[in-house]
C-alpha cells in the first residue's frame, strides 16, 4: 500500500498521526510501582510495605462513570464520585505532579499481586489523568475475572487467602499527561453496569446466580518485593518520524502536480502526501566510496 499502514488519533491535539508500526517506534515501557501509602512511583517496593484490603459487596457495586461504552454514557469522565471518601472499596495510587509532558502510545497494563477470601472475584484497574483542578479524568480501564486468570476457557477457583498474579490489559491509546498533572491508578472489584457484577460465588461464568449465591469478599493488594503491583506505561521517548510541509512538483501518471504536500519520514519508509493521494519510498542501502554504508530513501 502507498499510505502509511496506521492512522491514529492523538489526544491533546486535533491532528491525527501516521505510523508504520504499533506501538510506534521509540516506545519504552516505564514501570510505576503501586505503594501502600497510595503513591505511584518508579521506586521499587520496600520489604516493609504492607498490603491494603477492601471489602467488595456485589450488592453495592462501583458505578460506571465513562469509558469505552455503548449502552451507557462513555468518554473521559471525572472519577471522584466513585473514589474515597465516597467509596471505601476503591484503592487510589497517584504520582507527584509531573514536571514535563509524558506521552504514551501503545498498550497499557496493570499487574497486581492479590488475594481474596472468596473462590472468585474481579479486579478492575483504571488509568486516570489528574488535572491541576483535582478532577480525576478516566483514560482507560480494564478487568480480569480471577477464576480465568490462567485461561479464558478453563476456570481455576482461587484458594482463599492465596496470593496470585493478575495481569490486567487496559487497552491501547495515544495520550499525553501534561506537565503539572498527575498519573493515577484506581483499583477496585466492580464497574457496574459496564461490567457484569461478579457475585464471588465461584460458579462458572454465565451462571444465573441468585441473591443466595452472593458472597461478600475481602480483597487484598500486595506491595512487597516478592509480590509487587505495578503499572506499565508505553512512553514515547522520542518522535521517530519527522513531518515536512511545503510545496512540490511531482510527476504522476495523470500528469504533473505542483502544489502543497507533506513528507512523512518513518523508520521503514518515506511517504509523500499530496492531493489526497500517497507516494511511498522504501529505504535502500547504498555504498559510497570512502564512506561507511548508509541508508538513503530510494524509489520503489
Amino acid at each position: 500500500m502507498e499510505a502509511p499502514p496506521i492512522y491514529y488519533s492523538h489526544s491533546n491535539s486535533d491532528r491525527w498521526r501516521y505510523t508504520d508500526q504499533w506501538p510506534p517506534s521509540g516506545v519504552n515501557y516505564m514501570t510505576l510501582t503501586l505503594h501502600n501509602n497510595g503513591t505511584l512511583e518508579s521506586d521499587p517496593p520496600s520489604p516493609k510495605e504492607s498490603p491494603l484490603r477492601y471489602v467488595y459487596d456485589p450488592q453495592h457495586p462501583v458505578q460506571t462513570l465513562g469509558g469505552r461504552n455503548l449502552m451507557v454514557p462513555g468518554g473521559s469522565m471525572d472519577q471522584r464520585p466513585v473514589e474515597p471518601p465516597h467509596r471505601t472499596d476503591v484503592l487510589v495510587y497517584t504520582t507527584a505532579k509531573i514536571e514535563k509532558d509524558v506521552e504514551i502510545a501503545g498498550d497499557v497494563t496493570v499487574v497486581l499481586h492479590a488475594s481474596s477470601t472468596a473462590k472468585d472475584t474481579d479486579f478492575i484497574a483504571k488509568l486516570i489523568d489528574v488535572h491541576p483542578d483535582g478532577s480525576s479524568m478516566l483514560v482507560l480501564d480494564g478487568v480480569i475475572r480471577a477464576m480465568y486468570r490462567k485461561s479464558a476457557r478453563e476456570p481455576v477457583p482461587l484458594k482463599p487467602g492465596g496470593i496470585h498474579k493478575f495481569t490486567i490489559h487496559l487497552g491501547d491509546i495515544s495520550h499525553v499527561f501534561k506537565a503539572g498533572h498527575r498519573i493515577q491508578v484506581d483499583v477496585t472489584s466492580s464497574n457496574f453496569p459496564r461490567r457484569a457484577r461478579n457475585t464471588n460465588s465461584g460458579n462458572p461464568l454465565y451462571t444465573a446466580d441468585t441473591k443466595e449465591n452472593i458472597v461478600v469478599a475481602t480483597n487484598t493488594i500486595y506491595h512487597d518485593p516478592e509480590h509487587p503491583s505495578y503499572l506499565m506505561l508505553p512512553v514515547l521517548a522520542t518522535r521517530m518520524h519527522r513531518l515536512f510541509e511545503g510545496t512540490a512538483r511531482i510527476k504522476t501518471p495523470e500528469g504533473i502536480y505542483e502544489g502543497p504536500c507533506q513528507l512523512y519520514t518513518l523508520p521503514t519508509a518515506a511517504y509523500l502526501h499530496f492531493k489526497n493521494r500517497w507516494m511511498k519510498w522504501r529505504p535502500v542501502e547504498t555504498s559510497f566510496e570512502g564512506d561507511a554504508e548508509r541508508s538513503r530513501y530510494g524509489g520503489k
